[in-house]
């Protein structure tokens, strides 16, 4: 199992805060919306929803949208500032994953689409237990990650002139695991085949509630 150093990190992160803009204009029409609606079908009116590497602010603005008391984090501080413009009414805060510095039970759900992809397999069961730990009793869970035939990997990233990221890469029953490990129980379970050409990978989405 590889463990992620601080160089790699820091390359993860340089570049989000360089294609931020790039990025929101190539995800802008990427919204799960199916995954989406059964994630929020699980929710009280007007839940309070964390938005877990929330990027540009895509996701939460159509949260927002729909009466939700969203906040979301990211550790990139230009996607928080892209974030802001585009979702004035959520709150956003520069934040890393690993550290999630809120209180217990503050939110009844988590979003998490395609952001715990950048943490290092050994790092996964610890942000899993804090998550369960600041959802609310029977708090809703999103998360996807992409799949891939390798475990790790510190790699170019093509759609972005090959700038180095760390990706991890799960198969079902292994991410599914994990969640079970973490007190969640999984409600759903789906691997999604590319559907754009932006897409790099297949998708492995769960919908899990927290036990």
């Amino acid at each position: 199992m590889i463990t992620l150093n601080p160089i790699q990190k820091a390359a993860t992160w340089n570049s989000y805060e360089a294609s931020a803009a790039q990025y929101a204009q190539n995800t802008a029409n990427l919204h799960p919306l199916e995954e989406a609606k059964q994630f929020t079908s699980k929710l009280p009116s007007h839940a309070k929803v964390i938005d877990i590497g929330c990027g540009p602010g895509r996701d939460a603005k159509i949260f927002s949208e729909q009466g939700f008391e969203v906040t979301g984090i990211d550790f990139s501080a230009k996607m928080i500032e892209l974030a802001k413009e585009a979702a004035p009414h959520c709150t956003f805060q520069v934040m890393d994953i690993e550290k999630l510095d809120f209180p217990a039970a503050s939110f009844h759900g988590a979003w998490a689409n395609c952001s715990l992809l950048h943490l290092s397999k050994a790092k996964m069961p610890s942000v899993l237990k804090q998550i369960h730990s600041l959802l609310k009793p029977k708090g809703i869970l999103y998360v996807s990650v992409k799949q891939n035939e390798i475990d790790e990997a510190f790699e170019g990233d093509v759609r972005y002139g090959g700038i180095d990221k760390y990706w991890s890469y799960f198969n079902p029953d292994e991410l599914a695991a994990l969640l079970t490990t973490a007190n969640f129980q999984l409600l759903n379970i789906t691997r999604v085949d590319k559907s754009s050409n932006y897409q790099s990978h297949p998708i492995i989405k769960i919908l899990a509630e927290k036990c």
